[in-house]
């Protein structure tokens, strides 16, 4: 989803996908066949600050649940700055 205002841009985007791997697996007492989920979620704000340079701050979080949860699970959050000129 993407609203503007003014000069202002908010953006909001999410994912979800399924991992599903065919071998059998095993690992902490845990046997089966392996199923990874990962989520993820961005918010970006952008500025025009004229017609030819921008900027933007975005954050980005993903998080994958596994069924083998003490091997492969994790969370990851990452934010930028960015700033763009077009010539």
């Amino acid at each position: 989803a993407v609203q503007a205002f003014r000069n202002w841009t908010l953006s909001v985007a999410g994912g979800f996908e399924t991992n599903r791997y065919p071998e059998t697996s095993g690992g902490n007492g845990v046997v089966g066949n392996r199923r990874d989920d990962v989520y993820t979620g961005t918010v970006t704000v952008d500025y025009r600050i004229r017609s030819w340079l921008s900027t933007s701050l975005s954050y980005r979080r993903a998080q994958r649940h596994s069924l083998f949860a003490d091997q492969y699970n994790y969370a990851s959050d990452r934010t930028s700055l960015s700033l763009h000129a077009k010539f």
